[in-house]
């Protein structure tokens, strides 16, 4: 994951994002990879809190165009930049909530950006259950043995 939010950021101009995982058991979202963000940024949501818990709770992405607040700039070190788009986008795989992926750009976010984005959510939702299913398989030929 974090090499994948790597190549967003050079490929698709997402200076920071992050992607929040989904532990069904705590009803958390922890934030497993990020790239770009500093330490302001909550690393748990509940379900339903905040924007994050908000998009995992009822699986639709929300997008926040033009943000014209003084206090919504993000601080990257040497400057604070006041983003144009903000993508909160769930990732599911059969109805099942995996987790939300982050995006913040400084343009504007077009037809096609979003279903890129939709597209890589449906892939990594799929990637996320192959590798639940592979850890599975793992645990269970270990307890045959």
């Amino acid at each position: 994951l974090g090499n994948l939010l790597s190549i967003l950021a050079e490929n698709n101009g997402y200076l920071m994002s992050a992607f929040y995982r989904f532990d069904e058991w705590s009803g958390l979202l922890n934030c497993e990879a990020s790239y770009g963000l500093n330490n302001t940024v909550s690393q748990d949501y509940q379900l339903g809190e905040g924007v994050v818990g908000e998009c995992a709770k009822h699986n639709k992405r929300i997008i926040l165009r033009d943000i014209d607040l003084d206090d919504f700039s993000i601080d990257i070190g040497f400057t604070k930049i006041i983003p144009k788009t903000v993508v909160f986008s769930p990732v599911i795989y059969q109805q099942k909530r995996l987790g939300v992926f982050l995006m913040v750009s400084r343009e504007h976010a077009t037809k096609d950006e979003l279903s890129f984005i939709d597209r890589l959510c449906v892939q990594t939702g799929v990637a996320l259950h192959n590798l639940k299913q592979y850890e599975d398989m793992k645990v269970m030929t270990e307890k045959l043995s």
